[in-house]
């Protein structure tokens, strides 16, 4: 982390967003798992129809 000395806030910014949003999808997945169940739902039931 000493070589990030030389980053400026917005490219940090940059750079720990997605770190944060995947440790918290990590964490605590059922907010998008239930926001991906309909479609998921709707694609395996067209598999199912083949």
């Amino acid at each position: 982390m000493a070589d990030a000395a030389d980053l400026l806030p917005r490219e940090m910014a940059f750079l720990l967003l997605p770190a944060v949003l995947t440790l918290a999808i990590g964490v605590y997945p059922l907010p998008l798992l239930e926001l991906l169940r309909p479609s998921a739902e709707a694609w395996v039931a067209g598999l199912a129809g083949l």
